[in-house]
């Protein structure tokens, strides 16, 4: 069915490139095990070539983002980012084609409105897992609030458009109660989701305000993730029975990732948020319409969409890090490993450890003075470098 529409063509392509992009990856790390053996040769040499060409040409792209992310990713790992995008971007998009999902006059409302929520999600995720070190908490904090601004902005906008004007969509006001006709009901059309947007864009604010006096909360998004958690299972009406009990879950896994992030679990709070993305995307109108059509167990469709996204995830993760840069915290010595980018490690990891072992000799050597003659030296462990 793929064959028969441009986005399934287009999917197709790029799953095969994001394959092809993995196996140049591994293949390489396998034959750079046998150079240290052996010699050079060409294949290794081709091999070579092309991803540092393809990395030149994505060099430049993460600067772009750098002012909203609070760092510039790497080359590669934005590269393995954009296909994947890339690749579940044309397969939602095929079926939404193959589905006539385009024709709906609720489509942009809907699908576009779904996806850009989770979208929002998935990036919000995958920032988390980039701090994963108390000492870059508080700068995870603005830009995770930066992001929910503009996203929760952009949803706004989305629903305002999809449902031909949202909270703007008549001139009946509490002054004018006939405009529009006797029995004229669409006044403040789509209040709910408007106003569920706005709550993303005010956490946003929250955020960016805690994180301008030094303060780090995860309150802000346990705040959104509550009022939006509480709207879904409050949602009464969907397109059937599976839709409903998407929703349903997606709004279960949203509070506990709301839970994750406050208790500052930003790992689970990650997976649970990436999750709840996956979900809301598999339950909106045209995916449940055509899994309903083809008669699918709701469990077993969910449950289908969880092992996908669980799978997915652990791979990125894993796939993301570089397992030689592991980190420790003083404060939770001994509760396992930390990462988080190389630039932040640089300029906050790294640097904290510099300036804390100068102002303990520091420190050594005032109280040094004040005991001795005023003659002092570094205690002996202590040398600058």
């Amino acid at each position: 069915a793929a064959h028969g529409t441009d986005h399934g063509v287009m999917g197709w392509v790029c799953l095969i490139l994001l394959l092809a992009e993995r196996f140049v990856h591994y293949s390489l790390l396998y034959m750079a095990r046998k150079q240290r053996v052996g010699g050079a040769n060409a294949i290794f040499t081709v091999l070579v070539c092309l991803p540092l060409f393809l990395s030149k040409a994505f060099g430049l792209l993460p600067v772009l983002f750098k002012p909203v992310l609070g760092f510039r990713m790497s080359a590669p790992s934005f590269k393995l980012v954009t296909l994947l995008i890339l690749t579940f971007g044309y397969v939602l998009t095929f079926m939404w084609q193959s589905c006539d999902c385009y024709e709906y006059s609720s489509f942009l409302s809907q699908e576009v409105g779904h996806m850009t929520y989770a979208l929002l999600w998935i990036v919000l995720g995958g920032l988390s897992l980039a701090y994963n070190h108390p000492k870059v908490r508080k700068k995870h904090q603005l830009h995770e609030g930066i992001l929910l601004l503009l996203g929760g902005l952009l949803s706004v906008c989305v629903v305002t458009f999809g449902s031909g004007g949202g909270i703007f969509f008549s001139g009946r006001s509490m002054m004018n109660q006939t405009a529009g006709g006797a029995g004229f009901q669409q006044y403040m059309k789509d209040l709910q989701h408007t106003v569920q947007a706005g709550i993303w864009a005010t956490a946003g604010f929250m955020n960016v305000c805690i994180a301008r006096i030094g303060v780090e909360s995860g309150l802000p998004v346990l705040l959104a993730t509550l009022c939006h958690g509480s709207m879904v299972m409050l949602h009464g009406h969907q397109a059937n029975e599976l839709a409903l009990l998407g929703h349903k879950l997606h709004a279960y896994t949203m509070i506990t990732a709301g839970i994750m992030r406050f208790l500052g679990r930003l790992p689970e709070f990650s997976f649970f948020l990436s999750l709840a993305a996956t979900l809301f995307i598999s339950s909106s109108k045209c995916m449940a319409s055509w899994a309903n059509a083809y008669s699918f167990d709701p469990i077993s469709y969910f449950l289908c969409t969880v092992v996908i996204t669980a799978v997915l995830w652990s791979w990125l993760v894993f796939t993301c890090t570089d397992t030689s840069r592991a980190l420790k915290a003083e404060r939770t010595e001994g509760l396992g490993n930390y990462y988080t980018s190389d630039e932040l490690e640089r300029r906050f990891v790294s640097c904290s450890k510099r300036k804390g072992k100068a102002k303990l000799i520091d420190v050594a050597h005032d109280l040094a003075l004040e005991l001795g003659n005023g003659h002092a030296t570094a205690p002996e462990g202590f040398h600058e470098s």
